[in-house]
């Protein structure tokens, strides 16, 4: 009996026992693979008993967080960063700034130098097109032109006096393939350009020759007139204006300048060039018409007949010649109108004191 009472009283110590080391033991669920606990291990006194000596649970799957989560979690523990080391929160965005301006200021001074790298280049290329300009074909004084190239030259001389214009164009670029120096034959090339309407060879010509010869009045005169064919008003006036210092009587570009200031309507500046150009060339017929046209309409018309008709005396055949003559027609019938319009007033004086004729009478009536 007694020995019975120990065994129901070992028994209960070990259900004792182990409903104390059940909080040891971790919940089992359907859906983990882990094996249940043993039930035959007994388990050591409660005195001592320690973590260490209970029977190891298996770990726990975890479950996979979503997204969402994830963020949360990671906000909370940057949160958790920040409120336990202040600085430690403040220095990644102090340093992604200051790493953000290095990058931008970095790309600044790259596109800045990549500016400066392109003007430079510009510059330098330019200079050089300036330089080869400059230089190309200098000619060389002590060296006598070749016989060849002198030939073609007076051959297209001829050629051009005579109105051959195409076949002196060949003779003068056979010379110049001579040798390249003749100054002359690239200005009768822009002359002849200019009278064909082909301007964009004629600044070709006319620059080449005076890069030889910067001075030329007639290169200047002829590159003048290029400049005015494109609207350049302005530049025309100043290779025009330089003719006339290199050479006081070069008529022909004081004419030019006279009809640019014409096609402007500023007649004073026309006419005071149209009488250089008379001053400097006395026979020049066409600078006589202008001026009488512009004395016509300003009423100066006794003046306007004379110029007029020293015109059509000193070209006879010219192209202005029909119009000239139309007005000089014109001008003589309102002189003649303003004649008689004088003998009329004339005939009206009041005669003398002495004088009781009835035409008196009438007049003192009048009065």
């Amino acid at each position: 009996m007694a020995n019975k009472m120990s065994i129901n009283g070992t028994t209960s110590l070990i259900l004792s026992m182990l409903l104390l080391l059940s909080a040891f033991v971790p919940a089992v669920h359907a859906d983990d693979d882990m094996a249940p606990p043993p039930t035959n291990v007994e388990a050591p006194p409660p005195e001592t008993a320690s973590p260490d000596d209970a029977p190891k649970p298996k770990k726990e799957k975890k479950k996979k967080k979503s997204k969402k989560d994830e963020t949360n979690d990671a906000a909370s523990a940057g949160d958790k960063a920040k409120s336990a080391t202040p600085e430690a929160g403040k220095a990644p965005a102090a340093e992604e700034a200051v790493n953000k301006a290095n990058g931008e200021e970095g790309e600044l001074k790259s596109a800045m130098t990549k500016k400066k790298e392109e003007e430079a280049a510009a510059k330098e290329a330019a200079k050089e097109e300036k330089k080869d300009d400059k230089n190309a074909s200098i000619p060389d004084p002590s060296r006598p032109f070749a016989p060849e190239a002198i030939k073609n030259y007076n051959q297209g001389v001829e050629l051009q006096q005579q109105g051959f214009l195409n076949q002196a164009i060949q003779k003068y670029k056979a010379a110049l393939d001579a040798d390249d120096r003749i100054e002359r034959a690239y200005c009768n090339l822009g002359l002849i350009y200019i009278a064909q309407k082909n301007f964009s060879k004629a600044n070709d010509a006319f620059k080449k020759a005076l890069t030889i010869k910067p001075n030329n009045p007639f290169s200047l005169n002829g590159m003048g007139s290029v400049y005015y064919s494109k609207g350049k008003l302005q530049d025309a006036l100043d290779r025009w204006k330089k003719a006339v210092e290199v050479d006081p009587n070069f008529f022909s570009a004081y004419f030019n300048m006279a009809n640019a200031w014409k096609n402007q309507r500023d007649l004073d500046k026309a006419l005071e060039n149209y009488v250089m150009t008379i001053k400097t060339s006395p026979n020049m017929a066409d600078a006589y018409y202008e001026v009488g046209m512009i004395f016509q309409r300003e009423k100066h018309l006794a003046q306007a007949q004379t110029m007029l008709a020293k015109a059509v005396q000193l070209a006879p055949d010219g192209d202005f010649v029909a119009d000239a003559k139309r007005q000089i027609g014109s001008l003589q019938n309102m002189l003649g109108k303003e004649e008689s319009d004088g003998e009329v007033k004339m005939n009206v004086v009041a005669p003398a004191n002495n004088t009781t004729s009835k035409e008196s009478e009438t007049e003192e009536s009048n009065k």
